[in-house]
């Protein structure tokens, strides 16, 4: 189903969602190293993707994966060392990038242990050296996306100032929402990506879900994830049965 929220996909089951994901980035993988050699994947935190990383370093997916040409990115981090139990990079590390043969220097971690605007500068000077760009913006071969019950994607939280970033491609800042200083690829950089994945799954996302694809009400500020737009590429919705439960029927 395509719309004006993008393309939206719904599996039966969690599972099912997960192996619809995993196939997904197996084939924009394959894709993107045909066409141009590499393929940049940047990879989120969250329950869910856990499910997809661990599937995504079984058998029958790692062996068809050209990692030997991929480069992973992150797509935001909480300030905390890579060792720390709510590091993103440890958890896709011990996931899945341990178990498959993604060349280390082509792992790109955001380095939360660093001072956040110190932090975020360098992994955007990072970025601009590996990447090419579109636009003034990088451009992500997949760019996977969760969302909060907040509606917040990466760590782009409603009522911050990092919503209005239109120039830099990371920021840090400091979120309220959470208490934790954070750091995260901005709007222009995400929807500048060749391919969008928004992962939701389970009943606990119906609620946010039907918010989500309902335009905003007068006078209400948009949720971060609705802000989410694919300016070149396509941005996909996948999801479960139970988190599309309550979306506006068609």
């Amino acid at each position: 189903m395509s719309g004006e929220h993008g393309i939206v996909r719904v599996s039966d089951s969690h599972d099912a969602l997960i192996q619809d994901t995993a196939r997904m980035f197996q084939e924009t993988a394959i894709a993107s190293v045909r066409d141009h050699s590499r393929a940049d994947v940047v990879l989120s935190g969250g329950s869910t993707p856990l499910s997809l990383y661990q599937l995504l370093a079984a058998p029958e997916f790692a062996a068809s994966i050209p990692w030997e040409n991929v480069h992973v990115w992150f797509g935001d981090e909480r300030c905390v060392p890579p060792d720390h139990e709510q590091s993103n990079y440890l958890m896709a590390y011990e996931s899945l990038l341990s178990h498959v043969p993604v060349l280390p220097q082509r792992i790109h971690r955001m380095k939360g242990e660093l001072n956040p605007s110190d932090a975020a500068a360098e992994y955007e000077a990072e970025i601009r050296s590996e990447l090419p760009f579109k636009n003034g913006m990088p451009v992500f071969d997949f760019n996977l996306l969760g969302v909060g019950p907040d509606g917040h994607t990466a760590s782009l939280f409603p009522g911050t100032a990092a919503l209005r970033e239109e120039t830099k491609v990371v920021i840090g800042h400091f979120v309220p929402n959470v208490n934790m200083n954070r750091i995260t690829l901005t709007f222009p950089a995400i929807n500048n990506s060749a391919v969008i994945a928004f992962l939701v799954s389970g009943a606990d996302k119906a609620d946010i879900m039907a918010h989500i694809f309902r335009a905003p009400e007068p006078g209400q500020a948009p949720y971060p994830s609705q802000m989410v737009q694919a300016a070149h590429g396509k941005l996909y919705w996948l999801l479960d049965a139970p988190a599309a439960a309550k979306l506006p029927q068609a």
